[in-house]
Order: C-alpha cells, then sequence, then structure tokens
C-alpha cells in the first residue's frame, strides 16, 4: 500500500509538472497570436505594460513595500491580503474594461486617464531611467515587451488568467 501511494504521489507530481509544461505552451501560443493581431496598430511593449498594470500580480518587492512596518503572521496576512485585494480590483478592471469596448465616452475618459499618468510620469522620467533604462527604437517598442519587464512575465499572466 504505502509504495502505491508512493507512485501515485511521483504519478501526480508528474502531471502538474506536464500541467504547468501545457500552461506554458498555451501562454506562448496567445501571447504570439496576440501580438501578430495587435502588432500592426499596436505596439507591444506599451501593450504589455498595460496588461502588467492591469494583472493581480504582486511583485515581492512591492509586497515588502506595502508591509515595510509589519512581521512575522501579520505581515503574511497583510500580504494575503493585499493579493486577495488585486485579485478582486483586476476582475472589476476586465469586467469594466470589457463592457466599455466600442463606447465613445468610455474609451475617451480610459484615453484621458492613461495620457494623464504618462504626462506625470514623463515629468519623473529620472525615475524611469535610474535603473539604466533608455528609450527604445519604434520597432523594438511595436514588437517586443520592454526587457526589463519580462523576468516576471509568467507570473503577470497566470495572476491574470486566475483574476479572469
Amino acid at each position: 500500500m504505502d509504495e502505491a501511494r508512493a507512485r501515485l504521489a511521483q504519478e501526480e507530481e508528474y502531471l502538474t509538472l506536464l500541467r504547468a509544461h501545457d500552461n506554458a505552451a498555451v501562454y506562448f501560443v496567445v501571447v504570439n497570436q496576440l501580438r501578430s493581431i495587435m502588432e500592426p496598430v499596436f505596439a507591444m511593449g506599451p501593450a504589455w505594460t498595460v496588461m502588467r498594470s492591469m494583472s493581480a500580480h504582486l511583485s515581492e518587492e512591492k509586497a515588502e513595500e506595502e508591509t515595510a512596518l509589519l512581521f512575522g503572521k501579520e505581515k503574511t496576512a497583510a500580504i494575503e491580503k493585499l493579493r486577495r485585494q488585486r485579485v478582486e480590483e483586476t476582475q472589476k478592471l476586465l469586467e469594466v474594461l470589457d463592457l466599455g469596448s466600442g463606447n465613445s465616452d468610455f474609451e475617451a475618459d480610459l484615453r484621458s486617464a492613461l495620457l494623464k499618468v504618462v504626462m506625470n510620469w514623463d515629468q519623473k522620467r529620472e525615475r524611469l531611467t535610474a535603473d539604466g533604462r533608455r528609450p527604445r527604437a519604434k520597432k523594438d517598442v511595436a514588437a517586443t515587451v520592454h526587457p526589463k519587464s519580462r523576468t516576471d512575465g509568467t507570473e503577470v499572466l497566470e495572476v491574470l488568467k486566475k483574476s479572469s
């Protein structure tokens, strides 16, 4: 019986690994498909930035920053609460963005809000370039995501998938 349980556990672990590979393949296909569809009209780099901002993903750095004054179980609970809150916010973002798609007033307000954020951060450009970033060529912006935003892409997509 112990041998059967051990074998079952091993097979379940293998199944989990296979599912992870399947998910990675699906993400790859979806992102490439989105890129090929949007590329003529939209720049991949900025589109990825918007998608990242909408994702419920909470980086370890941001979690630490948000809970800097907390320790132990209190910190862990606070981080979990932040993650749950971000999932709820992402669900609302996705719902209303889909609902507003094609509504010219909604899209004008959204554009205005994005423009406000961009203009604000353009004034703080030194904060954007402090880690060595430099503006990229238009062809690179159109075809690829920014190299500094690739490191946690899988996590961003995974959390976005769970939120939808």
